[in-house]
């Protein structure tokens, strides 16, 4: 593979008929390998009259070397006969742009074409998958997988808003505790039992986490074994909270055998994971009732997601041509959720000053929507639920001279479009009005990352909600790593207080009110700006059965059915 990965870096590199200068660590650090398995791969490219070379002669001089021929072809011929070998991430690795996305169409194309017995639902996406281990999980897309994947001790009931048993059996409060009984017989997707003792090293791995996920599940203060179907869950500050905490989507269970492979406990396991196809296959020791569908398999096709011509079954209708629309059942409605800013108190000089964070969020707030989003699908949003009333915005912008000569603000989002054009769109009104910025755009991982939101003064981020908004509310306050990362201690201990003060009512509809009030006064402080609300679009083919959106924009993979 590295014979073939050499020759295409050096057709990329290697523009002109003449020698050129070559680094052999960055040679080397491409394959993979050391300097001296790279010198390996260079004689036998030499020897097969693909360049000459010529050793670097002196210190710090490269080397020397130029293609005699042009290896495209070779290249090519040699991913097509990978792909026969069914090595797509091999293939993959060698092409890029336009014949990338025409490999993987191709192939793609050939797996949709076959007469197979097996139900298989294609979906084509727009990166690849991320973590899905559960105490890793944060973007929406992941965590909908994951549901499929682990199942919880408990879940909720979405249609009748009440949790009910998945994994457990029984479950009962006694005093600042819950006292949880597994049902007989459960097991992971390999046939083990599944035992109290996994559920209690899941839970403490997840109070033990560095993922923000430890923020809300240190609520938990002790996970205790009665026996090997029952635990204790006790809580000395939220003992309210732990059923919902037993069905959120990172409690769901799973353990490692001895080679450390994971275990899967919902209605399908991890088949395969790459960087081009994330496929979910069925786990036919589920406890409950087998999907329909046999797999699950999201393809990343990158930009072309939202205009692949393929027969998918399921596709984002953002973008679609409107020739493409006519194939699919258009699935509308508008997402529980927003895109916002946060600001960070402490890396600018500037900001420490809650006046001027107040101050900046009102000029950000008064400006008008995006022009380049379609206002169709796109919405002002007043909070995370609502959109904004209309308003009448001043003649006369509101103006920051004292933030002019300042050091640059440091704007940063991931790669998301609508929150790459926002972060831009802030950052022209800032120059507009002579304020100095920068944007830095990065993967969500890395945004996820406290040391990167801590050097950044401005975050766009989104959040959406499901439909168990007193828990979404809950975990957005905790977890999120922009108030974590942006707020001192006591900030942040401000912020705790009043979650664990909006629950101390036994009327979820007060609740729910205390809640939505902390994020009003999020805003009044000038922590944090809803900016605009989305509209969630599916497109599903006549051939899909039993596809209602949920709240998180997907369709339920448990029960959906094909038919020919």
């Amino acid at each position: 593979m590295r014979y073939w990965l050499a020759l295409d870096f050096l057709m990329c590199h290697c523009q002109s008929s003449s020698l050129q200068p070559l680094s052999l660590d960055q040679f080397s650090e491409y394959l993979g390998c050391t300097r001296r398995n790279a010198q390996l791969v260079i004689k036998r490219l030499e020897q097969d009259l693909w360049i000459e070379w010529q050793p670097g002669i002196g210190r710090g001089n490269f080397p020397q070397v130029r293609l005699l021929q042009n290896p495209k072809e070779a290249i090519e011929q040699q991913a097509n006969q990978l792909l026969k070998q069914n090595k797509l991430d091999q293939a993959i690795q060698l092409l890029r742009g336009t014949d990338r996305q025409k490999l993987l169409a191709s192939y793609l194309q050939q797996h949709q074409n076959e007469k197979e017995a097996l139900d298989v639902l294609k979906v084509p996406f727009y990166r690849g998958t991320h973590s899905l281990e559960p105490t890793q999980l944060a973007r929406r897309t992941e965590v909908h997988l994951s549901r499929y994947l682990y199942s919880r001790l408990l879940q909720v009931d979405e249609q009748h808003q009440q949790v009910c048993g998945d994994l457990a059996l029984q479950w009962w409060r006694d005093g600042k505790s819950w006292v949880v009984v597994l049902r007989k017989g459960i097991t992971f997707h390999n046939n083990e039992a599944i035992t109290a003792h996994h559920i209690q090293a899941h839970f403490e791995q997840l109070r033990n986490t560095e993922h923000c996920n430890r923020y809300l599940f240190q609520l938990i203060d002790e996970v205790t074994v009665i026996d090997q179907k029952t635990l204790k869950f006790s809580s000395h500050l939220m003992p309210e909270l732990i059923p919902k905490l037993l069905a959120h989507s990172a409690g769901g269970i799973t353990a490692y055998s001895e080679n450390g492979d994971a275990l899967y406990s919902g209605s399908f396991y991890l088949s395969e994971q790459t960087e081009w196809r994330t496929r979910l296959t069925a786990n036919p020791h589920y406890h409950g009732y087998r999907p329909w569908l046999d797999a699950v398999e999201v393809w990343n096709v990158g930009d072309k997601a939202t205009n692949f011509e393929l027969n998918s079954d399921l596709v984002c209708c953002h973008g679609l041509s409107s020739e493409a629309k006519q194939d699919f059942q258009h699935l509308v409605q508008w997402e529980k959720g927003n895109t916002y800013c946060a600001l960070n108190h402490y890396h600018h000089p500037w900001l420490r000053k809650k006046a001027n964070r107040i101050a900046l969020m009102a000029f950000f707030q008064q400006l008008p929507l995006n022009p380049l989003l379609n206002r169709t699908d796109y919405k002002k949003a007043d909070s995370m639920l609502l959109e904004a009333s209309p308003t009448s915005l001043p003649e006369n912008p509101l103006r920051l001279e004292s933030l002019v000569d300042t050091p640059p603000l440091q704007i940063l989002t991931y790669q998301l479009d609508d929150h790459i054009d926002t972060a831009w769109y802030l950052s022209k009104k800032l120059d507009d009005i002579g304020v100095k910025n920068q944007v830095q755009v990065v993967s969500f991982p890395e945004f996820d990352q406290g040391d990167l939101v801590q050097k950044a003064d401005v975050l766009v981020s989104g959040s959406v909600f499901g439909t168990d908004l007193e828990m979404d509310w809950i975990e957005f306050f905790l977890t999120t790593s922009v108030f974590r990362c942006c707020f001192s201690k006591k900030e942040i201990a401000w912020l705790t207080g009043k979650v664990v003060e909006s629950m101390q009512s036994v009327d979820l509809s007060v609740r729910l009110k205390a809640l939505r009030a902390i994020e009003k006064q999020l805003i009044q402080r000038g922590d944090y700006l809803p900016i605009f609300h989305i509209k969630q679009q599916m497109g599903v083919r006549d051939n899909l059965s039993g596809g209602e959106l949920l709240a998180n924009g997907w369709l339920d993979f448990n029960s959906i059915s094909l038919r020919a």
